[in-house]
């Protein structure tokens, strides 16, 4: 007998604030002391402090293939 199982997180919303400088991300819900930078683009880069708003662009909204 096949039993599907929903998602329990199928979507996931979150918030990417930014004053050009410093740039954190955090979910819906969280208050603004549990954002938190995105500091690589990919997992074997090194960590990227000179550009936090490239980095978090292509870093968080990169679309997979």
């Amino acid at each position: 007998m096949y039993v599907h199982i929903p998602s329990l997180f199928y979507y996931d919303a979150f918030f990417m604030i930014s004053d050009g400088v410093a740039t954190e991300a955090g979910t819906i819900t969280a208050p603004i002391d549990r954002f938190s930078a995105w500091k690589k683009i990919n997992v074997g880069d090194a960590i990227i402090e000179n550009r936090p708003l490239d980095t978090m662009m292509y870093g968080l909204f990169n679309k997979f293939e």
